[in-house]
C-alpha cells in the first residue's frame, strides 16, 4: 500500500485537533510555526502551573493497534538519503498516539535516541510513498509497543 501526502496530512490534522483538546487544560497549546515545523515540531506546550515550555512532535499510528509495533522513522526519503524524524526532530517530547486505543505515549526525544542503537535488532520496514517529486520509500524500525511503554515518561489512556 502506498501512502499519499495529502491523505496522511488530512488524517494528521484530525489527530492534531484531538491532541489539542486533550492537552489544552494543562498546557497552553500553540500549533508550531512553519519554521518550527521544519525542525520537526508540531506544537509548543506551555505548562499552566510552572510556565515550562516543551516543543512537541506528534506521530499518529493507525496500524500499531493491529500490529503491536510502533513505526520509528529512521529514513524519511530513501531517494534523497534524508534521515527520519527519530534523528532530526528538534522537539523535546514525542507524543506517539494510537487512535484506536486512545493511548498516547509521551517520550523524551533524548530517551528515544538513546534506545535507537539497541532497537536495530527489530525489523526494518519500507513504506512506499508518493510525493511531488515522485515515488520514494520511508524506512523505519518496527518497535514493539512494550518498548515505547518502557521508555515513556507517561502513558495516557483516554
Amino acid at each position: 500500500m502506498s501512502y499519499t501526502f495529502n491523505t496522511q496530512h488530512s488524517k494528521g490534522k484530525d489527530a492534531e485537533q484531538f491532541i489539542y483538546e486533550v492537552f489544552q487544560p494543562a498546557f497552553n497549546v500553540i500549533p508550531a510555526s512553519k519554521d518550527l515545523q521544519k525542525q520537526g515540531i508540531d506544537f509548543t506546550f506551555t505548562d499552566r502551573t510552572n510556565n515550562a515550555v516543551h516543543w512537541v512532535e506528534l506521530k499518529t499510528d493507525w496500524t500499531a493497534d493491529r500490529t503491536g509495533n510502533a513505526f520509528i522513522e529512521t529514513i524519511s526519503c530513501d531517494r534523497e538519503g534524508k534521515l527520519g524524524w527519530a534523528y532530526t526532530s528538534q522537539a523535546s517530547w514525542l507524543l506517539y498516539f494510537i487512535p484506536q486505543k486512545k493511548r498516547i505515549y509521551r517520550i523524551a526525544f533524548d530517551f528515544l535516541r538513546l534506545e535507537l542503537s539497541g532497537w536495530q535488532c527489530y525489523p526494518e520496514r519500507e513504506i512506499p510513498n508518493q510525493g511531488k517529486g515522485g515515488s520514494y520509500n520511508t524506512i523505519g524500525l518496527l518497535v514493539p509497543l512494550a518498548e515505547l511503554q518502557r521508555i515513556a515518561q507517561e502513558v495516557i489512556e483516554l
